[in-house]
């Protein structure tokens, strides 16, 4: 059986620091960055920054949820 042809990569990266992207609308859910929070310094700096900007703490919604329904986006 004769191997699959190798895929070219669509971007090349060269520098830079890494970042985190997000789907905007539909596709959240508890737990949702746990994999990041808690591991990765830039990720708990971020998380407290947006904590600090939006008055609440992020890091407990994305981990336990706020309590609030969240509707799918349409």
């Amino acid at each position: 059986m004769e191997d699959p042809p190798q895929q070219q990569p669509r971007a090349t990266v060269t520098g830079g620091s890494p970042i985190w992207l997000f789907p905007g609308l539909g596709c959240r859910y508890v737990g949702m960055g746990s994999d990041l929070i808690g591991r990765y310094a830039a990720a708990d700096a971020v998380v407290s920054a947006a904590s600090d900007w939006l008055g609440y703490d992020v890091v407990s919604v994305c981990l336990e949820g706020s309590g609030r329904k969240v509707v799918p986006a349409r």
